[in-house]
């Protein structure tokens, strides 16, 4: 026997093992070991070496069968039977790798998916800012434009400014000259009077007349130009000097423009957030239509911004309240109670939402937890009273071995008869036997879409034995009659079939598939993938059988609660009792007798 160290096999225990498979697969031993050699994956190595000591295992058990066991149909050759089981492992490690590299692709687009998404939302956010960076840089232009025409009037008002300055000074300088030659020629023209006088030895009183200064009157208007009155009263009477001058003229006043308002237009729409969360800011503008003359009222702002976008980017999901619990899985053996919540707010972004199978929100109690005591069953047997259309899968794959699936046959044929099927509301039995392609070629074909007619039981390995019958003893008579088909395990190609029947069934009656396997199945992959689809219509119970089984991934493809719905069988004997048959009632029919 092969020594196995770390998951490979020893070499003093290789060539024993390539040996065996070489005599049993006809080929010569350098052939298998040249093979072995050639290949560069240590996956591939690895499953090569497994498979030539699984052989050798094989071959050493069934040196220790006896002549018979097989049952009906006799014990296949030696060779036969090692070559299809070589072939069904090989297949299996193609599967298996097909499996990698569907999950690699998976990896691949949503990295890809992720990736789109992220540059779709940058693309986003680049046109956001290149829109806003255009209506500021608009904005920025028309600013600019009016600084300068501000600064053009600025400066031209300051010129203008300087030229009347100088303008003032010059005429005021003008005037006080002016002033004082008309004060020189009035005192001349005073003197020249008093000379002529004396002249004639007179010496009259002479006064001249003496008024006010100006006194100005309010002007007509306040702005663009009006008349003003400026007035003047006599302060001493003339006697025999010169009259009075006029004591009332008028004058052009207020001659400014008159102020004007500002007017602004409506405002414009609101631009785009500058964040669709975490907080940002958006903005709108709006123009001068009439800009503000002199005193009027000056401009308003002509931009407005306020926060927007202010949810937060992150933000866990919110779930509805617990529905109530609801009946019990089981009507004794202890059964389970579950009662759920759903999400009635997605989350955002990197928010946390919990898994539906999560505790916080799905919780399961225990129920019904007294022991079963059979009414009216014969030799302890219980009875099934609930409405159900079961669907029993049997694994009929090399890997379970024909003793083991010999057993698992007649056990499944004695519980059938614990499903009462006589009245309308009993239960309905269906029985699909599977094992699966027998090579690669066949495997796609059953996988994918074809134009070829694909033969289920040829092409596939699956076999409708039973459909819906109302008859268990006919029911049992088919398994018991249902051939080892050897071949690999296409579990997923059994449970895609068993959904498609389950969508025809009747709908007062509870669907349930029951799948009895080592889990050896070809496509772990594509398994998960069908029993997902299944659990949506129907509640799915693993039997895995062997201590090879592999319970943690065959607890992932159960429906919920697991402890109600994997139920191990370490040893085929189990199915030969009535503890087993009563087990399996149990934990599928909520009401038993």
């Amino acid at each position: 026997t092969a020594v196995v160290v770390g998951g490979n096999v020893s070499s003093s225990s290789s060539s024993s093992a390539t040996s065996v498979a070489a005599s049993l697969l006809g080929l010569g031993n350098g052939k298998l070991s040249s093979t072995a050699s050639s290949l560069q994956s240590d996956f591939a190595r690895t499953a090569l070496q497994k498979t030539m000591t699984d052989l050798q295992r094989r071959h050493s058990r069934r040196q220790r069968h006896v002549k018979g066991k097989y049952g009906l149909w006799g014990r296949p050759s030696d060779r036969a039977l090692i070559r299809g089981s070589t072939f069904d492992l090989f297949l299996v490690m193609q599967t298996h790798i097909a499996d990698k590299r569907d999950d690699m692709k998976d990896s691949l687009n949503k990295i890809q998916s992720m990736c789109q998404k992220t540059e779709t939302n940058l693309i986003e956010q680049a046109t956001d800012v290149q829109s806003r960076l255009a209506n500021l840089q608009t904005k920025l232009a028309e600013d600019t434009k009016e600084a300068i025409q501000e600064e053009e009037r600025a400066h031209l008002t300051g010129k203008s400014l300087l030229q009347l300055k100088s303008e003032y000074a010059s005429m005021s300088k003008q005037c006080e000259t002016d002033l004082q030659d008309l004060a020189k020629q009035m005192c001349s023209i005073r003197q020249l009077r008093g000379q002529l006088f004396a002249a004639e030895n007179k010496d009259p009183f002479i006064q001249d007349c003496e008024v006010s200064d100006w006194t100005p009157q309010e002007c007509s208007v306040s702005c663009g130009g009006g008349i003003q009155t400026l007035a003047r009263s006599i302060v001493v009477q003339p006697q025999g000097g010169s009259a009075c001058p006029p004591l009332q003229m008028t004058s052009r006043c207020n001659e400014q423009s008159c102020p004007v308002d500002c007017s602004m237009s409506a405002w414009e729409g609101w631009s785009d957030c500058s964040a669709a969360c975490g907080g940002g800011v958006r903005e709108r503008i709006r123009r001068v239509e009439v800009e503000a003359v002199g005193a009027g009222e000056p401009c308003p702002s002509k931009t407005e911004t306020e926060s927007c976008g202010n949810d937060p980017c992150e933000e866990d999901c919110r779930l509805s309240s617990w529905t109530p619990w609801s009946n019990c899985s089981k009507a004794c053996e202890g059964g389970f109670q579950v009662r759920m919540r759903k999400v009635s707010q997605k989350a955002k972004g990197a928010g946390y939402c919990p898994g539906p199978d999560s505790e916080s929100r799905r919780q399961y109690k225990r129920c019904n937890e007294e022991a079963c005591k059979p009414a009216r069953a014969r030799n302890g047997r219980l009875q099934c009273e609930s409405e159900l259309d079961v669907t029993f899968l049997i694994d009929s794959s090399s890997s379970m071995g024909f003793y083991s699936y010999h057993r698992v046959r007649k056990g499944l044929a004695s519980l059938v008869m614990s499903f009462p099927t006589e009245t309308s509301s009993s239960s309905r039995i269906s029985i699909v036997a599977f094992s699966g392609p027998r090579d690669y070629k066949k495997f796609e074909k059953c996988t994918e879409a074809t134009d070829d007619v694909v033969d289920p039981l040829a092409d596939c390995g699956i076999w409708w034995r039973a459909h819906h019958f109302d008859d268990r003893k006919k029911a049992s008579y088919y398994i018991d009659k249902t051939k080892f088909m050897e071949g690999s395990s296409f579990a997923s190609g059994a449970l895609a079939m068993a959904l498609a029947d389950i969508r025809g069934g009747r709908a007062s009656a509870q669907p349930v598939v029951v799948i009895f396997t080592d889990g050896q199945v070809m496509s772990p992959r594509r398994t998960g993938e069908a029993a997902k689809a299944l659990k949506q219509y129907a509640r799915l119970v693993w039997v895995p059988i062997g201590k090879r089984a592999p319970l943690d991934l065959i607890k992932t493809w159960a429906s919920q609660p697991v402890a109600d719905n994997v139920l191990p069988v370490h040893h085929t004997s189990e199915f030969e009792t009535v503890s087993f048959a009563n087990r399996i009632v149990t934990a599928i029919c909520p009401k038993v007798l």
